[in-house]
């Protein structure tokens, strides 16, 4: 009986407890609103600082901890700050609101500001980039970027004693402490969630600062208004409208703001000769066409210099001379990296659609495409009568939208996309191999660099475990192998090694770990005795510079590939021009100057290198890199 009593005892204090913790919520709904709202402010500052830096640097990974870790570090130096220094020299509760309101209103300008600060610094970099002075560029952009999430730190770092005194003031006793924390943590929370799933798929990352600021300064409005029995003196007045004004501006002229620092990125070559062009309205040059998505950001740009091959570009591809009206100095980048030169794309994409299926002697039947969203691959493709269907995976249905509707990209992948025997799934190429059940006669993988250890899983022995579950037994499968195309010039002998940077090694002891054991490694060598190119440089050039443009040239479109199969698939197949026109480039010489370069393979399978998502080994931009476009 007696321990019946006790239960219910308890049960009735739990409930008393309860409503306490229920009354005192309702009592303090202003104070725990304000705190929710300015959490959500901070950690979207700090996110979208990550991303952004992201964007400029790749290494989404190490920039994300980097610039959160700093977010941190400033945290506990403002508490410290805080405590100190500005705590004791509070004396009432309207001071402390109104320090509070002032510091919401700093942190609304300095959450403004952090976006173009960083773009800023970056163009700096870029400037200083192109004229020799990289390490200063560097020091600056990652200096600007890490010190903005230490100083967005430290004003979050007081914000929060501020808001727990105020409460503690507000209510005369202790017990808001905890509330106040917990709609901090509530706060964290959904601006985590909101900037991930709303803002930053729909909005820019300028357009997303200037909305966080403007809730913050919204928050500050809110102080003043509940709090603060004196509501401001002419300075905080003059400060409100000023941020407003700046706001509202920005929302005017947002297109005008984005393209200014679109074209300090993709044109900084032309815009860095003098200072006063860097800073110009860069209004001589096209307008950039952006796109975004959930994923990425897709840019589709009109290269006005080019980049100094027209004069002999022809002597290594017809496509100039067959058709004039090809779409000239068009470029795509996908997040700041390039994809494609419309000058030069079938140098790629003829190697890697053709090659492989003359060198396995039969043209597939069922071929599934893992990305290649531009439709620049399936074009080359759909040359072929004997293939039947076309299953094309991609994860941006924005790019594949695009690439539908685009006049440019139309005119370049010649609607393949819109071909009935090309279907296209929206989806993740790693999940589709993972999960499917049907098999094909050739993998065609076209994703991008592997600049983070996100698109590294792409390159992985998992995923490349499932793509060969989905191959027919005589099937192959092909892929761009970043750097493997990385050869030192010809000896006297004409001989090319593998440089440095050639990552070879982690591929071909990636796949023979998935289980592939035929590796056939190859790349698109336009040969290097070209003399009808070097003349037509000369053209031009000065002797000397004409050799070296030409040499340079064949050494960069030298990308690599890989063909792999199993124990039934062979790779003895010769030359054999595909269906319809002429290919620009590829030619039978060439075809046999894509398999000249000699790899070195080892006996077993290194478990040193070898890439997997539980130990990432393809990392292929450095960490202290910033991005630039060429």
């Amino acid at each position: 009986m007696e321990d019946e009593e006790t239960v219910a005892c308890g049960a009735q204090d739990g409930d008393v407890v309860l409503a306490d913790v229920a009354r005192g919520l309702r009592h303090h709904r202003p104070l725990l609103f304000v705190t929710l709202l300015v959490a959500a402010c901070s950690i979207s500052y700090e996110l979208l600082l990550a991303h952004s830096l992201a964007l400029l640097a790749a290494n989404a990974l190490t920039w994300y901890s980097l610039v959160i870790g700093c977010f941190l570090l400033g945290m506990g130096g403002g508490s410290l700050l805080y405590d100190h220094f500005i705590h004791s020299s509070l004396v009432g509760e309207n001071q402390i609101w109104n320090s509070l309101r002032n510091l919401e209103i700093v942190l609304s300008l300095t959450g403004f500001l952090a976006v173009p600060l960083l773009h800023g610094s970056h163009s700096i970099y870029a400037y200083l980039d192109f004229w020799g002075y990289t390490d200063g560029g560097l020091v600056l952009f990652f200096g600007t970027s890490l010190g903005l999430s230490l100083l967005i730190g430290i004003l979050s770092g007081i914000e929060l004693p501020l808001l727990i005194s105020a409460g503690k003031c507000s209510s005369g006793t202790e017990s808001t402490t905890n509330a106040v924390l917990a709609f901090d943590y509530f706060g964290s929370l959904v601006g985590a969630v909101v900037f991930a799933l709303v803002l930053l798929p729909n909005l820019s990352t300028m357009v997303v600062g200037t909305l966080v600021a403007s809730l913050n300064l919204g928050a500050a409005s809110l102080v003043t208004f509940w709090f603060i029995k004196e509501k401001g003196t002419g300075v905080i007045r003059l400060a409100n409208f000023t941020l407003l004004f700046l706001f509202s501006m920005f929302f005017l002229f947002e297109s005008q703001i984005d393209q200014f620092f679109l074209k300090r990125y993709y044109c900084y070559r032309l815009l860095s000769r003098s200072l006063s062009e860097y800073f110009s309205s860069g209004n001589q040059y096209p307008d950039i066409l952006r796109v975004r998505s959930p994923y990425q950001r897709i840019d589709l740009i009109h290269d006005l210099e080019g980049d100094g091959t027209d004069p002999f570009v022809q002597g290594f591809s017809e496509k100039f001379t067959k058709d004039p009206s090809w779409p000239h100095n068009r470029l795509l980048f996908l997040n700041g990296d390039w994809q494609f030169h419309s000058n030069h794309e079938e140098i790629y994409h003829e190697w890697f659609a053709h090659v492989p299926i003359m060198k396995s002697g039969k043209v597939p039947v069922k071929v599934l495409v893992l990305g290649g969203g531009d439709g620049l691959l399936i074009r080359e493709l759909l040359r072929h009568p004997q293939i039947a269907t076309i299953q094309q995976v991609d994860l941006d249905h924005r790019l594949i939208e695009l690439s539908k509707s685009n006049p440019t990209l139309l005119r370049m992948n010649k609607r393949s996309l819109l071909d009935d025997r090309v279907e296209t799934i929206i989806g993740d190429g790693f999940q589709f191999v993972r999960n499917s059940r049907e098999t094909y006669d050739a993998i065609y993988i076209d994703f991008p660099t592997p600049t983070d250890y996100e698109l590294s899983k792409l390159y992985s022995r998992e995923f490349y475990f499932f793509v060969r579950k989905r191959l027919n037994d005589r099937g192959f499968m092909v892929f761009d192998s970043v750097s493997t195309g990385s050869l030192t010039m010809p000896d006297g002998q004409g001989i090319q090694s593998l440089t440095e940077f050639n990552l070879w090694k982690e591929f071909d002891n990636t796949l023979r770990a998935a289980g592939f054991t035929r590796i056939l490694p190859y790349n698109s060598n336009l040969g290097f005795s070209n003399e009808n190119a070097k003349q037509l440089a000369r053209s031009t050039y000065p002797e000397k510079e004409a050799v070296e443009r030409v040499d340079s040239y064949v050494r960069i479109r030298q990308q690599g590939f890989i063909l792999a199969g199993l124990p039934g698939t062979t790779f003895y197949g010769k030359y054999k021009s595909p269906p319809g026109p002429k290919l620009y480039a590829l030619n039978s010489e060439r075809y046999e100057l894509a398999f000249k370069v000699q790899y070195p393979r080892s006996d077993e399978v290194d478990g040193a290198f070898v890439n997997s998502i539980f130990r990432p080994r393809l990392m292929v931009m450095p960490i202290w890199n910033a991005r630039l476009p060429f």
